[in-house]
C-alpha cells in the first residue's frame, strides 16, 4: 500500500529521482569513456612508436654484416628516418579503431619526435655480445672437428714424452756437473803432482842438500887437521916460522869449515821453511780435491737414485716396439746406464790414491828431516877420532833413500805420471759420452743457423717500407679503440724472448709447452667457451698468411704478401705494426712445436744408444732436423704432418688456433685489434657505430568529458599532469638494440 502510494504520488518526487539517477549514470559513461579512449590511444602510441624503432633499427649497415657478421645502424638519417616512420605507423595504427574513414574514436596528433643513440659496435661488451651470438651454433662444431680431434690425440704421448724430457735434462745436468767436479779434481790432482817438483823445498832438498852431505867427508877432514894444528901448536919447539906457517894453515882451515857450517846452516834453515810451505799447499790442494771427489761421489749417488726411480716407474717396457702408436712407443723405451753411473768403488779409490799421495810426501819431507837430524848430529858433535868414511857411508845411505822416494813420487805424479796418467784415464772414461753431447749441440747450432735461410724468403726490404703506412694507420686505430675501452686494470701479454739454452733444454721447454696447451684443449671446451667463440670467429671472419703459395725456389715472398690484409689473423695474435713481423712470430713459433713433435719421435729412433742423455741429446739432432722439413713442407704446401705416428695433415691454419689459445692474455688488446682491422678495411669507426636507438615520441589527444567533469565535481585525476585543458599528452620513450 505504501509502495504504490510511493510511485504514484502527484507532487514529482519520482521524476526528480530518475533525473538523478541518469544524471550520475550519463557522468559516469562518459568518463569511462574517456578512460577507454586513453588505453586506445596508449596502445597506439606505444605500439606505434616501436614499431618505428624496429624499423629504424632495421636498416642495419649491410656491409659490416655481410663481411663480419655483425649488426651496426647504419643508411639514411636516423632522425628523418624515424619521423617519417612515426607518421606512417600512427596513421595506420588508428584506423584499426575508426568506426568511419572520417572518424576516430581517438584523434591524435604527433608532437616532437627525437633520436639518440647509444652501446656502439666499437665497445667491447657490444663487440664481444654480437660476435658470440654469431659463434653461438658454429665453434662448438669447428672447434671440435676441425681443432680438437686432431691435436687431442698427441695430449698423452706428449705429456708422457715432457716427463721423459725432464728426467733427461736432470740427469744430464747432475751427469755433466759430477763430470765438471771430476776435471776440477783432476786439474787440481795434476797441480798438486807439480808442487814438489816445481816447488824451493825441491832444490834444496837435491841439490843443495846433497851437496851438504857429500861435503861431511871433507869437512870432517878439515876439523881433523885442525885438531892436529891445535895440538902442534901447543908444542914449545916450535919455531916462529914453524908456528906462522901453522897458523896460516889454520887459518885456511877456519875458512872451509866456516863456509861449509854456512852451507849448512843455510840449507838447513830453508829446507825447514819450505817443507813447511810444501806441506801446507799440498795438504790444501789434496783437501779441495778430495771435495771435489766427494761432491762428485753424491752428484753420482743422486744420478744413481733418480735413474732407478724413473727406470722402476713402470712405464718402460710395457709394449712391443712393433707398435705404431706414439704412446705405446714410448712406453716400450728402456734405457741403461752405461757412461751415466761411476761405480761406488771409483771414488772410494780416488780418494785413497789422493791420501797414497799425500802420504809419500810426507815421507819424503819426513826422511829429509830424519836426513837433516842425522847430519846436524854428525856436523855438531864430529868425533875427529872415528873414520869419517863410515860416518859418510851412512849419510850416503840415506840421502840415496831420499832420491829414491823423489823419484818414485816424480815417476807417479810428475814425469812420466805414470799414477796420474792412470787416473786422467779413469776421469775421462766418460770422454766419449760428452765429445758427443758437444758434437749433437754443435749440429744443433748448425741446423738451428739454417732456420734463418728460410726466414729470409720471408724477407722482401725494397717493398717493406711502402706498407708501413698502412700498419702505422692500423697502430693508429687500435690505440684510438683501446684508450676508449681501456679498464682500470690492464691484462699483460707474456713477451717472447729467445732462449739461450741447449738444444735439449730447448726441445724440452717447447715440449713442456705443448704439452701443457694441448691438456688444456679439453678443460678449455668446457669453460672458456666465449674465449673459443672469439677464437673461432678470428679464424673464420679474418684473413692469415696464405703459406703454401710462394715455392722455395723463389727469392722472397711477393710484395702483395706485405699487406696488412694478408695477415690480419697474425696481427691480431701478436700485435706487432711491422710488416710480416707477425708472421715470422707465427712462424718461429710453429718450429718451436714442430722441434717438439719430431724431438719425441726421435726418442724412438735412437733408442739404441741405451745412454739416456745420448739417445736425448741425438734425438734433439733428429729433431732440428725434421723440423727443418716440416718447415720447408709448411712454405710450399701450407701444411705439415701431425706426426709419423699420427700421420695427418696440419694446416697452418689449425697452428694458429693454437696460437690465439697459447697467447691467452690481453684480451681487450685482442679485441682492440680485431675492431682495428674491420675499422681499416671498412674505412670505419666502430665506436661510431650504434647498435641501440632509443627514440622519443610526443603524441596528444582531446578529452571528450573528463576534464569538464572533475573541475566541475572538483575531483583530481590521477593524470592531471599530463592534461593540459581538454588536451591529453603521453610521451612514449622505447629502446631496441641488435
Amino acid at each position: 500500500m505504501r509502495i504504490n502510494q510511493l510511485w504514484f504520488r502527484k507532487d514529482g518526487s519520482v521524476t526528480i529521482f530518475c533525473t538523478l539517477m541518469m544524471t550520475v549514470l550519463i557522468l559516469f559513461f562518459m568518463v569511462l569513456l574517456d578512460y577507454a579512449r586513453i588505453l586506445l590511444f596508449h596502445r597506439t602510441t606505444e605500439s606505434a612508436a616501436m614499431l618505428s624503432i624496429q624499423s629504424v633499427l632495421s636498416a642495419y649497415d649491410q656491409q659490416i654484416y655481410e663481411q663480419y657478421g655483425l649488426f651496426g645502424r647504419g643508411g639514411t638519417d636516423n632522425n628523418d628516418l624515424f619521423k617519417g616512420l612515426v607518421q606512417a605507423n600512427h596513421g595506420t595504427s588508428m584506423s584499426l579503431f575508426s568506426l568511419k574513414q572520417t572518424f576516430d574514436l581517438a584523434p591524435l596528433e604527433v608532437g616532437e619526435m627525437s633520436v639518440t643513440t647509444d652501446h656502439y659496435l666499437g665497445e667491447y661488451d657490444v663487440f664481444r655480445r654480437q660476435v658470440l651470438e654469431e659463434m653461438k651454433y658454429k665453434a662448438p662444431i669447428e672447434f671440435s672437428l676441425e681443432f680438437m680431434d686432431k691435436w687431442v690425440t698427441l695430449s698423452d704421448s706428449v705429456s708422457q714424452a715432457e716427463s721423459m724430457m725432464d728426467t733427461m735434462n736432470r740427469l744430464e745436468d747432475l751427469f755433466l756437473e759430477r763430470e765438471k767436479k771430476l776435471e776440477k779434481a783432476m786439474e787440481l790432482h795434476e797441480m798438486l803432482g807439480k808442487q814438489l817438483p816445481k816447488s824451493s823445498y825441491y832444490m834444496y832438498a837435491t841439490s843443495k842438500l846433497s851437496k851438504v852431505v857429500s861435503g861431511y867427508s871433507s869437512y870432517h877432514s878439515w876439523m881433523n887437521y885442525q885438531s892436529d894444528i891445535m895440538v902442534q901448536l901447543q908444542s914449545d919447539s916450535l919455531t916462529e916460522e914453524q908456528k906462522e906457517e901453522l897458523e896460516s894453515e889454520s887459518t885456511k882451515y877456519d875458512e872451509q869449515i866456516s863456509s861449509y857450517l854456512n852451507s849448512y846452516n843455510q840449507m838447513s834453515k830453508y829446507l825447514k821453511m819450505y817443507a813447511n810451505d810444501l806441506q801446507k799447499t799440498s795438504d790444501q790442494i789434496a783437501t779441495e780435491i778430495l771435495s771435489n771427489i766427494a761432491t762428485a761421489s753424491t752428484l753420482n749417488n743422486t744420478i744413481e737414485v733418480q735413474y732407478e726411480l724413473y727406470m722402476n716407474s713402470g712405464q718402460q717396457g710395457t709394449t712391443p716396439i712393433d707398435s705404431n702408436d706414439l704412446g705405446q712407443q714410448l712406453s716400450s723405451l728402456t734405457f741403461d746406464d752405461e757412461g751415466l753411473v761411476r761405480p761406488e768403488q771409483f771414488f772410494q779409490e780416488y780418494k785413497k790414491e789422493i791420501q797414497s799421495q799425500q802420504q809419500l810426501l810426507d815421507e819424503y819431507i819426513d826422511h829429509n828431516n830424519s836426513l837433516l837430524s842425522e847430519l846436524s848430529s854428525a856436523i855438531n858433535s864430529p868425533n875427529v877420532a872415528s873414520d869419517a868414511s863410515v860416518k859418510q857411508t851412512s849419510l850416503n845411505q840415506l840421502m840415496k833413500k831420499s832420491t829414491s822416494l823423489k823419484q818414485q813420487y816424480e815417476t807417479a805424479y810428475y814425469s812420466p805420471a805414470t799414477i796420474l796418467s792412470f787416473w786422467q784415464k779413469q776421469v775421462n772414461s766418460t770422454k766419449l759420452v760428452k765429445d758427443q753431447l758437444k758434437q749433437n749441440e754443435k749440429q744443433y747450432s748448425e741446423q738451428l743457423s739454417e732456420l734463418a735461410s728460410i726466414t729470409e724468403l720471408f724477407a722482401n726490404k725494397e717493398k717493406v717500407s711502402e706498407y708501413k703506412d698502412q700498419y702505422k694507420k692500423l697502430e693508429e686505430r687500435y690505440e684510438f679503440n683501446y684508450r676508449i675501452n681501456k679498464e682500470q686494470e690492464e691484462d699483460q701479454e707474456p713477451d717472447s724472448k729467445g732462449d739461450e739454452a741447449t738444444g735439449r733444454k730447448q726441445a724440452q721447454a717447447a715440449t713442456y709447452q705443448l704439452k701443457s696447451l694441448l691438456q688444456s684443449l679439453g678443460e678449455m671446451a668446457l669453460n672458456a667457451r666465449d674465449y673459443i667463440y672469439l677464437n673461432e670467429y678470428i679464424m673464420n671472419r679474418y684473413t692469415h698468411f696464405p703459406l703454401g703459395e710462394s715455392s722455395s725456389e723463389t727469392s722472397s715472398i711477393d710484395a702483395e704478401f706485405l699487406d696488412y690484409s694478408k695477415q690480419e689473423v697474425e696481427y691480431i695474435i701478436y700485435g706487432v705494426h711491422e710488416p710480416l713481423e707477425n708472421v715470422l712470430l707465427a712462424y718461429g713459433e710453429i718450429f718451436a712445436f714442430r722441434f717438439a713433435i719430431r724431438t719425441i719421435e726421435g726418442l724412438i729412433a735412437n733408442r739404441v744408444l741405451g745412454n739416456p742423455i745420448l739417445v736425448f741429446s741425438a734425438a734433439v739432432v733428429h729433431g732440428i732436423r725434421a723440423a727443418m722439413v716440416d718447415m720447408q713442407q709448411l712454405l710450399t704446401k701450407g701444411s705439415t704432418e701431425l706426426s709419423k705416428y699420427v700421420p695427418i695433415q696440419i694446416e697452418y691454419a689449425q697452428y694458429l688456433r693454437l696460437f690465439l689459445i697459447m697467447h691467452a692474455g690481453g684480451r681487450d688488446k685482442r679485441l682492440s685489434r680485431m675492431i682495428a682491422v674491420i675499422e681499416q678495411k671498412l674505412s670505419i669507426t666502430l665506436l661510431s657505430v650504434p647498435t641501440a636507438i632509443t627514440g622519443q615520441v610526443t603524441t596528444t589527444m582531446s578529452l571528450w568529458s573528463l576534464p569538464g567533469i572533475s573541475e566541475m565535481i572538483g575531483a583530481v585525476t590521477p593524470m592531471n599532469n599530463r592534461i593540459r585543458g581538454n588536451i591529453y599528452e603521453k610521451t612514449d620513450i622505447v629502446t631496441v638494440s641488435y
